[in-house]
């Protein structure tokens, strides 16, 4: 009796350890943005014959600007600026894009299983995130997929490869989150989006008051850095 109650102590001890290893995360919990939160990813594309390759990459960088929930509370609505910035090896030219959008993330008490739950390390501050992968084959195909999501930052890392022995070709992708700033919180390197090369003339800009004294005022309906250079009546840069 004295073995049986030793051998059943261990396995629910056992069983303890696992269920607290993996305690999942909510979709809620994972998907919780803030005002003023910016995330930035990063999107590699490769595709084509392995002597003929081919990709392409898309830069974009995410403001949340507004937040709400439903009188229910299972769904949230936000509010972003999304600038965007494409190219690929086809295209000369980078192909820049910035809106506004509405999206929302629902069944916000829903579990995010997976793998593993992983917390600690450097990877997004050891926030604690949800780790899957699996893969199959289908004939001479090959196929795997790898996701992980993170608490606050939503999917983070979103990758798949497929490659096939009788075409002898290979499709795969990487989506990741590589940079975030939430309130002082900040992890990754900021991407910076170059090249590009957008008509912008004088009707883009509203300068305020005319003449000006004291203060001037310079609005433009680009959410972007300027450098502005002044000058006065006889051409000096003041």
């Amino acid at each position: 009796m004295k073995i049986i109650t030793i051998i059943l102590s261990i396995i629910l001890l056992i069983i303890s350890n696992i269920v607290v290893a993996q305690d999942f995360p909510t979709r809620g919990e994972v998907f919780d943005y803030d005002v003023g939160d910016v995330f930035h990813i990063q999107h590699d594309v490769f595709f084509g014959h392995v002597n003929d390759p081919g990709g392409s990459t898309e830069l974009k960088i995410t403001e949340i600007l507004d937040k709400n929930f439903s009188e229910n509370l299972d769904t949230i609505f936000y509010i972003s600026f999304v600038q965007k910035i494409s190219y690929s090896e086809y295209e000369s030219e980078h192909v820049y894009t910035e809106d506004t959008i509405n999206s929302f993330i629902t069944n916000l008490n829903d579990i995010i299983e997976g793998d593993e739950v992983v917390e600690g390390g450097e990877a997004f501050n050891g926030r604690k995130s949800v780790k899957t992968s699996y893969s199959w084959e289908n004939g001479a195909d090959e196929h795997s997929r790898s996701h992980r999501w993170t608490l606050g930052c939503g999917k983070t890392i979103t990758y798949h490869r497929n490659w096939s022995w009788n075409t002898m070709l290979l499709d795969k992708s990487r989506k990741a989150l590589v940079y975030y700033k939430k309130e002082d919180e900040e992890w990754g390197e900021e991407l910076v989006l170059v090249g590009l090369e957008e008509e912008i003339d004088e009707s883009s800009f509203e300068v305020f008051p005319n003449p000006v004294q004291n203060q001037l005022n310079i609005k433009t309906q680009f959410n972007r850095d300027y450098e502005v250079q002044i000058f006065n009546s006889i051409g000096q840069l003041i």
